[in-house]
């Protein structure tokens, strides 16, 4: 009986012994492979066998490592990140992404600016016609508005009490200066002669012409009603001229008449382009019909608008055909040239708010952030006034994405990075 206990003993621990053996085995890092595995909620734990991690039963993923220079940290997603902020990325993985590259070139440029721009009255050209006596409005010869009238063009009649009055004065003032001329009484003609200025002198004030005074003299008979002519060319915009007794005073504005054959063309110019834009530059001015006025820039506002965070900018436009209305709505075209610059296509700059970077090719895979001082869009792409020289390829396309790459890293830190040669405890 001993002798078969101690047998059996003997098999037992024999067979123990082949057992813990195989589990030490599984454990140790495999001498042929290449690959090694992972577990992405707990990144220290790495294994030659691809299964399951045995503290979160989550599926382990492979791990590349091996080929990294040794100063590369290597991550799960098929990029390294170095030690001076470059990251690799293999060929076959910038493929995937959609990796393009470009040459930084220097090339000349120019900024086009479209800006949203409306028709206004050239405040310089708008006329406003008033009674300069109080009266009455009898007939009414332009009446309605839109009107188109010549300077000259007869208006309204006015019955003014005061003014014919003063008609009759001169007319009296006439007939007794003639009377006492050549008499005894030298000094009561000459009074009479200033009585006849002075009255002459208020109906030129009061709006009447010198043609419709002069027939009061000649004819000795005065004016009831006296025509108003308008004085400027344009059209009639507002009217309150009406017909049969209107009583008006000198506060009343019964017409206003804009000269409509030069007009202003204004538009709302950003803050960030006040200073690619000046006055005397030729724009470009595009109407709804698609017509085009090129015309340059007579004026821009000094100031800001807080609403808009824009500056008012302001074209003079002939319009003698009048195919600008008041009110439209045109758009207007700006460019300057801004002579040779260094230009990358607009993708090829990350603009994180406080700064902004490109990546810069520097072969094999290995990708540089360089923190570079972008300039404004052109229609060549982005300009680059500092960071990057001439001749230098920079990622054109799917430069976000690379940024994702290389900030694995930080992430996989926050977390406990990997280490590929860290031997995977027992299963």
């Amino acid at each position: 009986m001993r002798a078969r206990l101690v047998l059996g003993l003997l098999l037992a621990f024999a067979a123990g012994g082949a057992i813990v053996f195989f589990v030490m085995r599984r454990a140790e890092p495999s001498a042929t492979t290449h690959q090694q595995y992972y577990c992405p909620m707990h990144p220290d734990y790495v294994s030659d066998v691809q299964g399951d991690c045995p503290v979160c039963s989550m599926r382990l993923v492979p791990l590349v490592g091996p080929k990294g220079p040794p100063s590369a940290t290597m991550e799960p997603s098929g990029a390294s990140t170095m030690h001076d902020g470059s990251v690799h990325i293999p060929a076959e993985r910038q493929q995937q992404i959609g990796v393009k590259l470009a040459t930084v070139e220097r090339v000349p440029v120019s900024v086009t600016l479209r800006l949203p721009a409306r028709v206004a009255m050239d405040e310089r050209r708008i006329g406003h016609v008033h009674s300069r006596v109080t009266g009455f409005i009898e007939d009414v010869f332009v009446n309605f508005t839109g009107a188109s009238v010549m300077m000259g063009d007869p208006l309204f009649t006015l019955y003014s009490p005061e003014m014919l009055a003063t008609q009759q004065e001169l007319i009296t003032a006439l007939h007794s200066a003639r009377r006492l001329r050549g008499g005894p009484l030298a000094s009561a003609s000459q009074d009479a002669d200033a009585l006849a200025q002075s009255a002459r002198r208020r109906l030129q004030l009061w709006g009447m012409s010198e043609s419709q005074i002069d027939r009061v003299e000649r004819t000795g008979t005065p004016i009831r009603a006296v025509t108003i002519v308008s004085p400027v060319t344009g059209v009639v915009l507002e009217r309150e001229a009406f017909h049969h007794g209107r009583a008006v005073t000198p506060d009343l504005d019964l017409y206003m008449i804009a000269d409509l054959s030069l007009v202003w063309v204004i538009a709302q110019l950003d803050e960030r382009h006040v200073e690619q834009v000046h006055v005397g530059d030729e724009v470009r001015i595009e109407l709804p019909s698609g017509r085009t006025l090129t015309t340059p820039i007579s004026f821009i506002s000094p100031t800001i608008d807080p609403a808009t965070r824009s500056a008012s900018v302001r074209m003079d436009v002939a319009n003698q055909d009048f195919a600008l209305k008041e009110g439209m709505l045109v758009e207007v075209i700006a460019s300057e040239d801004m002579g040779s610059q260094l230009v990358v296509p607009p993708d090829a700059v990350i603009d994180t708010g406080d700064a902004q970077r490109a990546f810069v090719d520097l072969g094999d895979g290995y990708l540089q952030p360089r923190r570079i001082h972008a300039g404004p869009r052109v229609e060549q792409g982005r300009v680059v006034l500092d960071g990057l020289a001439e001749g230098e390829r920079v990622i054109a396309s799917a430069a976000f994405l690379v940024d994702a790459e290389s900030s694995i890293r930080g992430a996989l830190e926050g977390m406990g990075e990997p280490h590929a040669h860290a031997e995977a405890p027992p299963r």
